[in-house]
C-alpha cells in the first residue's frame, strides 16, 4: 500500500456542546487528506489537559485508556487493509449494521480494490458474480444468503443452462464475500450458509484439460505459414508449453535484464500480492527452440529494460494494456482451434492448456509432485494437486494392473 494512513484523538476545541465540554475525536490522516469520526466522549478544555499529565487518576485515566484502545483498533483495522480508503476503513471499523451495508456494495469495494490492486482477471469474476447475482435478485443483504437462497440461485442457473462449474465460479466471490464480512464482525458465524451441512458450491466433474503425447507431438510438428497470425499463436503457445506453463500475462511482462544465459526467472503475477512476504520465483530453463522464438518474435532492442515481447505493454494506460492482452488471447485461441481442427485434435486447445500439458508430461515423465510444485510456482501442494487429478492416462493404469501379479514367490 503506497503510503500509510496515520491515527490519534483529538480534541475539538472549535464548539463546544450544551455542557460546555467538547468531543474528543478519532482523526484519520491519509495522503494529507484528514477525516474526523465521534468517539462519545466529550472533555472540558482542563480535563484534557489533566488526562495527559503523568499522575492522572481515577474516571480521567480510564478516558484516556479508552481512547488509547480506540486509537489502536483503528490502527489495527489499517494495517489490514491492502489498500486504504476512508470508505472502506468506515465499514471496518464501525461495522456498519447489515441494512445499510448490501452484500453489492460489499462487491463493489472489493471490485475497488482489486482494480487498484490491478488484478484484472480476480477483478473480472467478481464482476460477473455481481451481475449475475443482481439479476436474480435485485437488492441482497447478508441475512438473505441462505441455504435456500443459495439453493434457489443454483436451480435458477441450471434451469437456464449452465454448468455446475459456472454456478461455482460465480458463487466462490461471493463466499469470500460472506468471509469477510464474519472477519469484520458485519454479520456472525451462525449466519454463514456455506458449510458441509447446509449448503456445499457444486464443482464441475470436467478436469483440466491437457494434451496426451500423441496429440502433443501432432501440435508440435505443425508447420504454419512462418509469420502468420497462425504462426505467432502456435509459437506462443508453445512458448508458454516449454517455459513452465508460462502464463501470457507473465509473458509479456518478462524484460531482458531477467534473462541470464540458458534461463531467465520470473515472479507470476497472479501471486504477487499473495506471496508478497514469501515471494516465489520461477527458474525457467531456455531450450533451443524457446530461444528461436525469442530471436523470431522479440524485441529487437535488447536495452534490458525493454520487454521481450511489446505486443502489449507498449499501451499507455492499464486499462488499454488489458484490452490488448485480451485480444492477443483470443486471437491466440482462435488459431489454435483452427490448428487443432486441421490435425484432429478433438480437444479445446486454449492457452490455459500448454500449463496443464506441461503438468501432464512432468507428472507422466515419473518426476514427483513436489517438482511439479517447484516448476509450476505454485506456494501450495494443493493447488499442485488439482493439476495431477486425473492425470494418470488409460493406458498406465492398464498397464500397472497387469503388473500387480508380475511377480514370483519362490518356495
Amino acid at each position: 500500500m503506497k503510503g500509510k494512513p496515520t491515527f490519534a484523538y483529538w480534541h475539538d476545541t472549535n464548539r463546544a456542546k450544551k455542557t460546555g465540554k467538547y468531543p474528543v475525536k478519532l482523526r484519520v490522516t491519509f495522503r494529507r487528506k484528514r477525516k474526523y469520526y465521534g468517539t462519545g466522549i466529550d472533555l472540558s478544555k482542563e480535563e484534557w489537559d489533566k488526562m495527559h499529565l503523568p499522575d492522572v487518576k481515577g474516571k480521567l485515566l480510564k478516558r484516556r485508556r479508552e481512547l488509547d484502545q480506540i486509537v489502536q483498533e483503528a490502527e489495527e483495522v489499517g494495517s489490514q487493509m491492502t489498500s486504504f480508503s476512508f470508505h472502506q476503513f468506515e465499514d471496518l471499523f464501525f461495522n456498519a449494521p447489515d441494512d445499510s451495508l448490501s452484500v453489492y456494495d460489499a462487491y463493489d469495494r472489493r471490485i475497488q480494490i482489486l482494480e487498484q490492486e490491478e488484478r484484472e482477471g480476480t477483478r473480472d469474476n467478481y464482476e460477473d458474480s455481481k451481475v449475475s447475482l443482481q439479476k436474480f435478485k435485485k437488492n441482497l443483504s447478508f441475512y438473505d444468503v441462505t441455504p435456500d437462497f443459495l439453493n434457489s440461485y443454483e436451480k435458477y442457473m441450471l434451469e437456464a443452462g449452465k454448468s455446475p462449474a459456472t454456478v461455482g465460479i460465480y458463487l466462490r466471490p461471493l463466499r469470500a464475500i460472506m468471509n469477510q464480512a464474519i472477519q469484520d464482525k458485519v454479520i456472525s458465524n451462525d449466519s454463514y450458509p456455506f458449510r458441509k451441512d447446509k449448503y456445499k458450491i457444486p464443482t464441475g466433474k470436467k478436469g483440466k484439460v491437457a494434451l496426451n503425447e500423441e496429440e502433443l507431438s501432432l501440435l508440435l510438428n505443425y508447420k504454419p505459414v512462418p509469420f502468420s497470425n497462425e504462426d505467432r499463436s502456435f509459437d506462443f503457445w508453445v512458448f508458454s508449453y516449454l517455459c513452465n506453463g508460462m502464463n501470457f500475462k507473465d509473458i509479456f511482462n518478462l524484460r531482458y535484464y531477467q534473462i541470464e544465459d540458458d534461463h531467465f526467472t520470473f515472479k507470476r503475477e497472479k501471486t504477487r500480492l499473495t506471496t508478497k512476504d514469501a515471494p516465489i520465483f520461477v527458474d525457467v530453463q531456455l531450450t533451443d527452440y524457446s530461444r528461436k522464438i525469442i530471436e523470431k518474435w522479440g524485441n529487437k532492442d535488447r536495452n534490458p529494460q525493454n520487454y521481450v515481447f511489446p505486443f502489449v505493454n507498449t499501451e499507455k494506460t492499464e486499462k488499454s494494456r488489458k484490452n490488448a492482452r485480451k485480444q492477443f488471447i483470443r486471437l491466440t485461441n482462435h488459431y489454435l482451434k483452427r490448428i487443432c481442427t486441421k490435425i484432429g485434435i478433438q480437444k479445446e486447445v486454449t492457452t490455459y492448456v500448454a500449463r496443464h500439458t506441461f503438468a501432464y508430461i512432468v507428472i507422466t515423465r515419473g518426476y514427483s509432485i513436489e517438482v511439479l510444485k517447484e516448476l509450476l510456482g505454485h506456494s501450495d501442494i494443493k493447488t499442485t494437486q488439482n493439476y495431477t487429478n486425473g492425470i494418470i492416462p488409460p493406458k498406465t493404469k492398464k498397464a500397472i494392473a497387469n503388473s500387480l501379479l508380475d511377480f514370483t514367490i519362490e518356495k
